[in-house]
């Protein structure tokens, strides 16, 4: 996840962190964790900030299908003081009777999805599919004037992207393997707290979703040459604690980030000052969770 150092920082020492369905990449930080994937199987080199600890443990690992509605997820109301679901949404059927899950068990939380424009980007030369084939979704934030709120809007992910030039992004050059999409633009991050709504675009999925295609081209052509940037910095520090209720995307959050730290370099390859900046991270909150133990 892109936004994780953010995410890391939204996290109080004593709060209780839910993973939903991050068994593929274990958020190191959750207490607790809920996928289909088991414990023995999860990747947990592949996780983030791999200097801390795990919080979690093979007793507070739930195997479970999140999307099963007969069971609901196994915990009390405003069991979890956090709760983070990152790169899940898009893939399930019913990703609404799980955002309204995440929103009974926690009292705030943050949710990463693939962005428009990744999934309107042809990362690979060979196949030239868009995003990932897999998912069902592409999913963006919308604001709605009646509520005077931000939406979370899933709109279906039609097979005609992946062969319509018309609404494909175009790459300024290939790079067999890896996306050129600067890391702010490639992922939708979305810290929430207490309710907000989550729907499906029913007029794009009438219309076969072209005119929505269509848009993410035009919001591309806007943003010229930082789409590819991908040494643009990103955030990586709040100055403090946004309070909200509804949901807000990382980008509105702008007024509370500190430092801005580059998080990949033209290769590729994330850049030494993000891993010394996760050193110091984790350095900081193994002291004060020491101090609190005390």
């Amino acid at each position: 996840m892109n936004f994780i150092h953010l995410v890391f920082n939204a996290i109080k020492p004593t709060d209780k962190v839910l993973d939903v369905g991050g068994a593929k990449q274990p958020f190191r930080r959750a207490n607790v964790v809920i996928d289909i994937v088991p414990y023995e199987m999860r990747d947990s080199e592949n996780s983030f900030l791999l200097e801390l600890p795990e919080h979690f443990s093979k007793d507070s690992w739930i195997c479970q299908n999140i999307c099963d509605e007969n069971k609901g997820l196994p915990f009390k109301d405003k069991e979890f003081d956090f709760a983070i679901c990152g790169h899940v949404l898009e893939d399930i059927a019913n990703p609404f009777y799980v955002i309204k899950e995440l929103q009974r068990v926690a009292k705030r939380g943050y949710i990463e999805v693939p962005s428009r424009f990744y999934e309107q980007y042809p990362r690979f030369h060979k196949n030239r599919l868009c995003g990932d084939p897999h998912h069902r979704w592409i999913i963006d934030l919308r604001f709605n004037t009646d509520s005077n709120e931000n939406e979370l809007i899933f709109v279906f992910k039609n097979h005609n992207v992946h062969f319509c030039s018309e609404y494909r992004l175009k790459k300024p050059l290939w790079k067999l393997g890896k996306t050129l999409l600067n890391p702010n633009f490639a992922v939708l991050g979305m810290f929430w707290e207490g309710t907000f709504n989550a729907c499906e675009d029913l007029d794009s999925a009438i219309t076969d979703c072209s005119d929505f295609m269509k848009q993410t081209i035009i919001l591309s052509r806007r943003f010229g040459k930082r789409l590819w940037d991908q040494t643009e910095p990103l955030p990586v520090e709040f100055k403090e604690n946004p309070v909200f209720n509804g949901i807000r995307s990382v980008h509105e959050l702008g007024s509370y980030v500190g430092r801005r730290i580059a998080l990949i370099d033209g290769r590729g390859e994330r850049t030494p000052e993000i891993k010394e900046y996760e050193k110091e991270l984790i350095r900081n909150y193994l002291h004060t969770a020491h101090t609190l133990e005390r």
